[in-house]
């Protein structure tokens, strides 16, 4: 006689019935277990199945990842993300993990945003970096000399 089939097993409405020789079982399924005689669930993510975030569901749980990363095929560890594939710095660009670190070429500085950058007045740091006049140029600077002189090899001096 199946018991479970007849609906004449004395399981718990949380319980689920399995027909034995003989007799019946009561079980609960796969996610919760036995406690008191009643079927409740499992909290996963106290056992740490998710390597960043868990968030427990009836019967499941569902893994998800910080920012930067992505969630590996096997739905439970994560994965860097490199940020610098979709070029978001104006110049270069270094993968951390979970994020990205912009930078500048020489004479350029990092813009307050993080990701742009511009361009360095050598020529406000000091009077003294040509003999004569100096231009500020993108990313450098450039001596000029007054009428009847010319630029020494050091690029700053006049003669």
């Amino acid at each position: 006689m199946d018991e479970c089939e007849t609906d004449s097993h004395q399981c718990n409405p949380t319980q689920v019935c399995i027909n034995t020789a003989g007799g019946y079982t009561c079980s609960c399924t796969e996610g919760y277990w036995l406690v008191g005689g009643q079927c409740q669930d499992i909290d996963e993510c106290r056992y740490g199945y998710c390597q960043q975030l868990c968030a427990n569901v009836p019967g499941s749980y569902s893994c998800s990842c910080n920012p930067g990363f992505l969630l590996n095929p096997d739905s439970r560890t994560c994965q860097d993300v490199d940020e610098c594939e979709d070029n978001p710095c104006a110049h270069g660009c270094f993968n951390t993990y979970g994020s990205y670190m912009c930078s500048c070429e020489e004479g350029f500085e990092l813009a307050a945003d993080g990701t742009t950058c511009n361009d360095l007045d050598e020529c406000g740091f000091s009077e003294f970096l040509c003999q004569h006049r100096c231009v500020n140029t993108p990313g450098s600077f450039q001596c000029h000399c007054p009428a009847g002189y010319y630029l020494y090899e050091d690029g700053r001096s006049c003669e």
